[in-house]
């Protein structure tokens, strides 16, 4: 099993909860939908990658400056850079 905080990139871990009544001698799990659940712990020590919001931009004759939104996608830890 992966350290938790490592820095180096992981798979996302899977594991289940499910609930069951301990007063039983079965430990029968216990009955309705909200008795299982399935958590996912995110690796969040991969980068990512760079992306804009939009392909298209569409900039006025004359403007000397232009907003682009630039969004980090599959990735929240480390250092990421962009040149213009």
């Amino acid at each position: 099993m992966p350290i938790v905080d490592d820095e180096e990139w992981n798979q996302d871990l899977d594991f289940a909860i499910e609930l069951y009544d301990p007063s039983t001698e079965e430990s029968d799990i216990l009955t309705g939908d909200d008795t299982r659940c399935t958590v996912t712990i995110l690796d969040e020590d991969f980068p990512g990658i760079i992306t804009f919001e939009t392909s298209e931009v569409s900039v006025i004759k004359g403007l000397k400056e232009v907003d682009v939104v630039v969004k980090r996608e599959n990735g929240c830890d480390g250092t990421i850079t962009c040149m213009i």
